[in-house]
């Protein structure tokens, strides 16, 4: 299990001294880092064997989606796969960045899906070491800033996708990446960012102590060492300072009231970033929601928490394979959860965006 692993599951009863202790002996931060980041995040085969695969909507059960072009494109040494879905006329371009463990073609597809619902082209990308995308690892959380900027250098190359309006749109990691990208970057006409994280060594320092009974059992400064001493001079990259650059891009910031992976007080872009006298930016903060259900209605949450529920009975322990399930017992799990009821996106927050997105090439 690696530390991410760790960390997704600690409301499950894991320990947080997991993450700095092995065998008894303290790890240091160069091993604690490479665990955190030398590793795949997610595959095209893992989407079969998800327990979302089973509660939520993927990009097979949307028409809509069907038709795509594949693309390929350098990210550094690696290649990053990128899905354009064109639509006639559009209205302008969405460029989408997934959260850590996502991909383009999960539950983000529901997101994929309605802003081509809504005449916009929308180009989604796997990010470094996600989906189809190449790369065992990362160096660090900057390098999602370094795909949206190898991905933007791409749409450039194209005349039918550069002519359009470029609107920029992430989900946790991929809302820091699409944010702190601007500071390399400030051409895009807008960006929306959900639950994004406002540096990576905030967000470490942040979840690591909000995991933890007693003050994180690693110093800062090591950490940072460590950070930098893999990543380089972008191992910090800023998110609120790339937001600050780009003062030509009107900037619209999402989060939940009760998000327990960025923490909206200490640790989000949300909160972080400044409104300035010459270039306002927007917030919509969402009452009760929590990190991954940040997209869905009320009621679809409640929908899919009870399916989750139902499906750790049919599945207990940490390792879960959907794909091993026997079919009948599938066929009933989804007969009484449809996905669908799980699924449906929170229509008025979208519904912003598109709005907040159209207002901004008025």
């Amino acid at each position: 299990m690696n530390l991410w692993t760790l960390l997704a599951n600690v409301n499950k009863g894991l320990g947080m001294a997991d993450l700095f202790f092995a065998n008894g002996q303290k790890l240091d931060s160069d091993v604690i880092i490479s665990g955190l980041f030398d590793t795949r995040f997610s595959t095209a085969e893992d989407l079969k064997k998800k327990k979302d695969s089973l509660i939520y909507l993927y990009r097979s059960d949307f028409p809509l989606l069907a038709k795509r072009e594949e693309v390929t494109f350098k990210s550094g040494s690696n290649l990053l796969k990128g899905y354009i879905y064109k639509v006639n006329n559009p209205k302008g371009l969405v460029l989408f960045a997934h959260g850590i463990f996502g991909q383009a073609d999960d539950y983000h597809a529901n997101v994929i899906n309605y802003f081509v619902s809504k005449n916009y082209s929308v180009f989604a990308i796997d990010m470094t070491a996600s989906g189809r995308s190449t790369g065992l690892g990362i160096k660090g959380m900057h390098q999602g800033a370094l795909d949206v900027i190898a991905a933007e250098n791409y749409i450039k190359s194209r005349m039918d996708l550069s002519s359009l309006p470029l609107f920029l749109l992430g989900f946790s990691w991929g809302a820091y990446s699409v944010s702190a990208s601007l500071n390399f970057d400030q051409s895009p006409k807008a960006l929306c960012e959900i639950s994004g994280f406002a540096s990576p060594l905030t967000e470490m320092i942040t979840l690591v102590s909000s995991k933890t009974k007693d003050k994180i059992p690693l110093p800062k400064e090591e950490l940072e060492a460590s950070l930098k001493k893999r990543a380089g001079e972008y191992y910090d990259l800023s998110a609120v300072k790339g937001i600050e650059k780009a003062e030509n891009t009107k900037i619209l910031l999402i989060h939940g009231s009760n998000d327990p992976v960025v923490d909206i007080n200490n640790a989000s872009i949300f909160n972080k970033a400044v409104a300035t006298s010459t270039r306002p930016i927007n917030k919509l903060l969402m009452e009760s929601k929590k990190h991954s259900d940040i997209f869905f209605s009320y009621p679809s949450i409640t929908e899919a928490e009870i399916a989750s529920k139902d499906l750790k009975e049919i599945s207990k322990g940490l390792r879960f394979d959907a794909s091993s399930l026997d079919e009948n017992v599938v066929n009933e799990f989804l007969k009484k959860h449809p996905k669908y009821l799980n699924s449906q996106l929170d229509q008025d927050m979208f519904d912003n965006i598109d709005r907040f997105f159209m207002e901004a090439i008025r």
